[in-house]
């Protein structure tokens, strides 16, 4: 029998050796008051579960302690709640409207069947809620099911953004408001590039913003040397461009630098994991694939494709990429009058293009959803194999939404805030364990920083160039030693790369 009046009930002691227990005594300093006022000191505290008809509970065997609120309501169910609101104290009010739909059934509380818990247990009720690591939602709905007490939402968003386990698994960010590529006025004065994988050969896509005029040009291999030959021949014919917008490898090597600042022109590459910030090179490549595919499918010459994918107008636009390049029509295989050959300059194309780009963001902004800006030390997580680990924000990156930030071994990446959910967790002292040499922007962009190479003939520490430049890593850093202790040479292809 259960006492109701009293903060410990005292079972005898041929019961308590019935009950089937593996739990060890923990010591305690309470003094425990049964039912007539007589004091108890308990020899330790042990947590069983105690069964309750058709309620099932955690409470402390020896001790639990009452909740005043609870205890209020109860005298409220029992002798009547107060007509007026106001006179209700404060921490009560929450429950006056809801007092038709309380019930109290073998010492508990219950609200449309569902049980008020005390706050002494709403911890571990919680922690049962979220035993299976389930969504923000679905633990909601299951809780909407069974328990209640004021902050219920609340306290289960707080505990599964806490959760370390979910936060591990968790799913990508909410996309972004779109911020797109500001069309430039001029034919090749700002163009994308990527690399492009097919049939085991190596391609360099490159596409104009202005005119979407293609270029899709075979790589022995996909070294920087091999690539800015490619563009010198690429600049000799259409002319240097301002702005070039690509991805970090190879184009964000020295050698892709040093080329940049030879021929005046910007290098911009996009943040890594984050391929939509060079949608432009992204979709160029969709459609080179395509075009090389069925080539090679229908045993057709890739240049005549490319010729007549470069006459076909534009989607959306009455002209095609040659008109606005060149201003005229190039001759294919098809018969064409000579009138539709003559030059003409195209205009208002870029008013054109301005509107087709901010009907597409109109659409793509209706699903997403901004962001706030981190700051220095915030807390947040990236993705690493398909899996987030912890990190934490060092600074602000030139580009928009992009940061330097810092994992738990300590190297230094850059990410997109688009991939960088915020943690409720504290990180900030993450990976400062690990030492730090100074940070190369240009390391940075290529993921490889977390061994910045210490040769002062590629960069000093401010940033100036020393003139015995080297294109390549000294012997010793490029050599692989086997378990045996055998050097093994690497293959000419690395020579270009930093191996780490």
């Amino acid at each position: 029998i259960v006492e109701r009046g009293a903060q410990v009930n005292i079972l005898p002691e041929r019961i308590f050796k019935q009950i089937n227990h593996q739990v060890d005594l923990r010591r305690t300093g309470l003094i425990l008051e049964a039912f007539g006022g007589a004091q108890i000191k308990p020899e330790g505290i042990m947590k069983l579960k105690c069964k309750c008809k058709k309620v099932e509970v955690l409470a402390d065997f020896t001790a639990t302690e009452r909740d005043p609120n609870l205890q209020q309501l109860k005298n409220y169910y029992v002798k009547g709640c107060p007509k007026s609101i106001k006179e209700v104290p404060d921490n009560l009010k929450v429950y006056f409207k809801l007092q038709n739909e309380i019930v109290f059934e073998e010492g508990l509380l219950f609200l449309n069947f569902r049980v008020i818990v005390p706050l002494e247990l709403r911890k571990y009720v919680l922690n049962l809620l979220h035993e299976p690591h389930f969504g923000l939602e679905k633990t909601k709905c299951r809780a909407r099911q069974l328990v209640y007490w004021p902050g219920l939402n609340k306290d289960i968003e707080n505990c599964i953004t806490k959760c370390s386990v979910c936060e591990y698994y968790q799913s990508s960010n909410v996309r972004q408001p779109l911020i797109p590529h500001q069309i430039p006025n001029l034919p090749f004065n700002k163009i994308a590039a990527d690399i492009c994988e097919f049939g085991g050969k190596s391609y360099l896509i490159v596409q104009d913003y202005f005119s979407r005029w293609l270029e899709i040009l075979p790589l022995r291999n996909k070294t920087s040397e091999e690539v800015i030959g490619k563009f010198k021949s690429l600049f000799a014919t259409h002319g240097i461009p301002k702005i070039l917008i690509c991805d970090n490898v190879p184009f964000g090597s020295y050698e892709c630098t040093k080329f940049s600042k030879e021929w005046n022109f910007e290098i911009r590459t996009s943040s890594p994991r984050y391929p939509q910030s060079n949608g432009q090179a992204e979709r160029a490549v969709q459609t080179a694939e395509r075009i090389l595919k069925k080539c090679k499918f229908a045993n057709i010459d890739i240049e005549v494709a490319l010729l007549e994918y470069r006459n076909c107008p534009i989607t959306g636009l009455h002209v095609s990429p040659s008109q606005l390049l060149f201003s005229r029509r190039l001759r294919t295989k098809i018969p064409t009058h000579t009138k539709l050959l003559t030059p003409k300059v195209q205009e208002n194309v870029s008013v054109e293009l301005e509107n087709r780009q901010n009907k597409y963001k109109h659409y793509y902004d209706r699903t997403a959803q901004p962001r706030k800006e981190f700051n220095k030390g915030d807390s947040v997580t990236i993705c690493k194999n398909r899996v987030w680990e912890p990190a934490t924000i060092i600074k602000k990156h030139d580009a928009p939404r992009s940061y330097l930030v810092r994992d738990s071994e300590g190297s230094i990446l850059r990410r997109n805030s688009s991939v960088l959910p915020a943690s409720q967790n504290d990180y900030s002292d993450i990976g400062k364990t690990v030492p730090q040499n100074e940070i190369d922007e240009n390391l940075v962009e290529k993921e490889i920083v977390s061994k910045v190479v210490e040769d002062k003939s590629i960069v000093t520490k401010n940033g100036h160039e020393h003139n015995n430049v080297s294109s390549s890593i000294s012997d010793s850093e490029t050599k692989v030693t086997t378990r045996s202790g055998r050097n093994v040479k690497l293959p000419d292809r690395f020579k270009d790369s930093y191996m780490y």
